[in-house]
C-alpha cells in the first residue's frame, strides 16, 4: 500500500489544516518528479500518522480526566500537598474537572470547595477515625434531609 493509501485511510482522523498541508507537499513533490513510494512521501505518512497519535493520547488524557472527576460520598486529599494534610468528603458530584465542588474539609470540619485537578480519591481504610466520625456526622445530615 502507498502512502498516499495509507494516508487516504487516516484522513478522517487528522485536522483540515493538517491534511491540506501534507497533501499540498505530497502534492508538489509528485509534480517535481517523485515517486509515491519515495522516502519522503513516507517522511509525510509518519508525520500524519504523529498528529494522529498526538491527538489520540490527548483525547485519552480528557477521558482520564473525566474519569477522576469528584464524585458524592468518596473521600478524597490533596494532590499536591503543601502545608497541612488536608482530608475531604465529597458532598456533590463535579460538572467538570476545573468546576468547584461542594466539600467537606474532615480536617476541621468546614465546608470547602475543591477542583477535582487538585484532589486524589483516598481509601475510607486509610483515613484517621478522628475524620471517619466528621464523615458520619455530615453522611447522616445528608440522610435525614434526603427523608
Amino acid at each position: 500500500m502507498t502512502p498516499i493509501e495509507k494516508l487516504n485511510q487516516i484522513s478522517h482522523l487528522l485536522p483540515t489544516h493538517a491534511l491540506q498541508d501534507i497533501d499540498k507537499r505530497m502534492s508538489d513533490w509528485l509534480a517535481s518528479g517523485g515517486k509515491d513510494d519515495d522516502p519522503y512521501m513516507y517522511q509525510q505518512l509518519q508525520y500524519a500518522e504523529n498528529i494522529v497519535a498526538v491527538l489520540n493520547s490527548n483525547l485519552v488524557l480528557a477521558i482520564e480526566r473525566r474519569l477522576h472527576m469528584i464524585e458524592k460520598h468518596k473521600f478524597y486529599v490533596n494532590r499536591f500537598t503543601v502545608g497541612r494534610y488536608q482530608v475531604y468528603l465529597a458532598l456533590e458530584d463535579s460538572e467538570s474537572q476545573t468546576s468547584l465542588t461542594k466539600v467537606v474539609d474532615l480536617t476541621d470540619d468546614s465546608i470547602t470547595y475543591r477542583e477535582s485537578e487538585s484532589v486524589c480519591e483516598a481509601d475510607s481504610r486509610s483515613i484517621d477515625d478522628e475524620y471517619l466520625a466528621v464523615a458520619a456526622k455530615y453522611l447522616k445530615q445528608i440522610a435525614e434531609q434526603g427523608r
